[in-house]
């Protein structure tokens, strides 16, 4: 709720003031408005919805590291709360803006084969495709190696695999 104070605030301030239509303000404050929203209990759709608006306006000023914040944030809370195919969709725009902005940290192609398995159920194909990423070179950066890790922990426990997850 703090949280959500903070982002209203910034929000206000913004748009008091003759705010740049390029600056990354306001898609910051609205991602950390919608991020914080879909933790609190009875506003999930709002904040899923806030996000997907905040991504928009991020990509219309440009502002690729929010609107990839808001991808990944809204991600983590969709994928098994809506349909597969809309679940995809939402990948595969933040690989095209990853890839149209050149962050490839947030474009390989194993983020969204794992994305997709996960989603339609399959958990040892996305761990394969975690496990094989984890030994590619590309996965030995430490923000993407921490994630990697982190979701090939998560996948061994939903795997039933809970002495699994202690290797990682």
């Amino acid at each position: 709720a703090e949280a959500v104070e903070w982002a209203d605030r910034a929000i206000a301030l913004i748009n008091t003031g003759a705010d740049d239509p390029t600056s990354s303000a306001l898609p910051a404050a609205l991602v950390n408005k919608g991020s914080a929203l879909l933790d609190m209990i009875g506003h999930f759709d709002e904040g899923a919805n806030l996000l997907v608006e905040a991504i928009d306006v991020a990509v219309e000023r440009g502002d690729v590291l929010s609107a990839l914040r808001g991808s990944n944030n809204l991600l983590q809370g969709v994928l098994v709360r809506w349909p597969p195919d809309r679940v995809w969709s939402l990948v595969q725009r933040a690989r095209g803006l990853s890839q149209r902005f050149g962050w490839q940290d947030w474009s390989v192609e194993e983020l969204g084969a794992a994305y997709q398995s996960e989603v339609v159920g399959d958990l040892l194909a996305a761990i394969d495709v975690l496990e094989r990423t984890l030994r590619d070179p590309l996965g030995d950066r430490p923000s993407k190696r921490a994630w990697l890790l982190g979701e090939r922990t998560w996948l061994a426990v939903e795997a039933g695999e809970p002495a699994a997850s202690a290797m990682f």
